[in-house]
Parts: C-alpha cells; sequence; structure tokens
C-alpha cells in the first residue's frame, strides 16, 4: 500500500530514469547515472543515500525480471509528513521492471501542443511532474506510428510525447534548446556527441523545411518520421540510418 505521505505521490517531489535493458544489462546506466544525479542535485535529494543501494537495487530487479527490456527506477524524497516544505533530504526507491511495445518503424507528426511546464530550473531533468506528457501522449501512439510535437510558450518545437527531435536542414543537423522545459534524454546527449549537431531553437515552420526527421528514445532507439502534419518526407534516410548502425555496433552489441 501507497503511503499517503509518500512526497512522489503526493507532490511529484522526485526524479526518474528508464533504462533500456539488453541481455540483463543496462548498456547507457553511466549516463542514466548523469542525469539522475543532475536531477538530485537540483531537487535537494542527498546524492548518497542514493547512490549507495543503487547498483544493487538494480540488480535485484532485473534477477526479478529475466525478460526484461526496460527498468525504471523512482527516487522520492522520503516521506515527511503533511505540507511542501522539504525537511529532508533523504530518499526513497522504487524499482519496476518488464518489456515495452516496439515502436512502428515510421512515425507521422500529426500535429502540435503546448507543454505549458515552463520553468528553466527543471528543464532537463526528469522530474515526476509530467502532467502535459500525459496530456500530449493521448493524442499519441507511437506503436501505430502516430506521434505529436510539444512546444513552448513561443510554439518552438521541445519533444515529442516521450522522445527528443532531431531535423535534418540544408545538411544539418538540428535539434531544440532544452533551456525552459523538456528532457535532455541519454540517447539525444550520445547523438550529438557522435555527429555534429547544431542546438538551436526549432520553430515549426523551421521544422517544415527538413528533408529528414527523427526522434530518439533510450529504450526505443533512433525512429525516422516520414510525414509531418501531412507534408510526406523522402524515404531516404542516411542520417537516422548511419546512427542506427553505429547504435547497434557500439552501444547495443
Amino acid at each position: 500500500m501507497i503511503n499517503m505521505q509518500n512526497r512522489a505521490f503526493a507532490y511529484g517531489d522526485g526524479v526518474f530514469e528508464t533504462c533500456k535493458v539488453r541481455g540483463g544489462v543496462v548498456p547507457w546506466w553511466p549516463r542514466h547515472l548523469v542525469r539522475l544525479r543532475k536531477g538530485c542535485d537540483v531537487l535537494g535529494i542527498a546524492w548518497e543515500s542514493v547512490a549507495a543501494v543503487l547498483d544493487d537495487g538494480r540488480d535485484a530487479t532485473l534477477r526479478d525480471h529475466p525478460e526484461a527490456n526496460w527498468l525504471k527506477l523512482i527516487v522520492a524524497r522520503a516521506s515527511t509528513g503533511r505540507g511542501y516544505k522539504r525537511v529532508t533530504d533523504n530518499a526513497e526507491l522504487f524499482w519496476t521492471a518488464g518489456t515495452a511495445t516496439p515502436w512502428a518503424e515510421r512515425l507521422a507528426i500529426v500535429g502540435f501542443v503546448k507543454n505549458p511546464n515552463i520553468n528553466v530550473q527543471l528543464a532537463g531533468i526528469k522530474h515526476l511532474n509530467r502532467l502535459p506528457e500525459v496530456l500530449a501522449s493521448d493524442a499519441a501512439d507511437p506503436a501505430n506510428g502516430i506521434e505529436i510535437l510539444t512546444t513552448d510558450s513561443s510554439n518552438r518545437v521541445v519533444c515529442a510525447s516521450s522522445s527528443n527531435v532531431f531535423a535534418v536542414i540544408g545538411g544539418r543537423i538540428l535539434t531544440p534548446r532544452i533551456d525552459a522545459v523538456g528532457v535532455r534524454g541519454v540517447m539525444r546527449d550520445w547523438v550529438c556527441e557522435v555527429e555534429d549537431v547544431q542546438v538551436r531553437a526549432l520553430s515549426q515552420g523551421l521544422l517544415s523545411m527538413a528533408s529528414e526527421c527523427f526522434l530518439t528514445n533510450a529504450i526505443r532507439g533512433i525512429v525516422s518520421v516520414d510525414r509531418i502534419e501531412g507534408r510526406r518526407l523522402s524515404e531516404s534516410t542516411p542520417v537516422a540510418d548511419g546512427l542506427r548502425t553505429r547504435l547497434g555496433q557500439t552501444v547495443w552489441a
């Protein structure tokens, strides 16, 4: 039974990571830890109380779910009674694992939804306040090839419902800045490291000029977009194809 004073349940006071699992191993684990620690630092959760039990919790969960291809960790501030005020920096950890439904091989962007959760201090981390993504996901169905993009208050593209966005425009690879809202995905970071990516504001008008567009997600990988609001993109996706090959030969080998 959930403690009604649990701060993750009551206030979303915590962070989480959802990780890819391959053969009982989490290939992105070090990258997830970097983002997890940053999230804990932003929220004022003591990293020492988390790090001391991470590996044991991960290994025990994977032993209990040998078929899993994803692992999720929630780090919540320890329950302390009523009120918003943070009176402890200790944490409670919750683990789960399972098997994800694959996405379609190609996705169609069918529209844009504004994400009102603007907060520079929280931008980039995977905090538990994800209601804008919940609402955006009502219009998305990646398993059947349907996706939605979220925008900031100035209608600039931020993310998809659960992934990051890349566009190839004029031979350059672009991805939106994540400086006011959205999540900096571990797969996004990897793409920015292995390719010459320009991180910049990405308007809907600029996106409409893309010759190639793809979405990245730590569990589903790199998925190409074939339509943006009815405009069909080229079937040739050399950038995404090259990244998928490199991913399969290195990180997911």
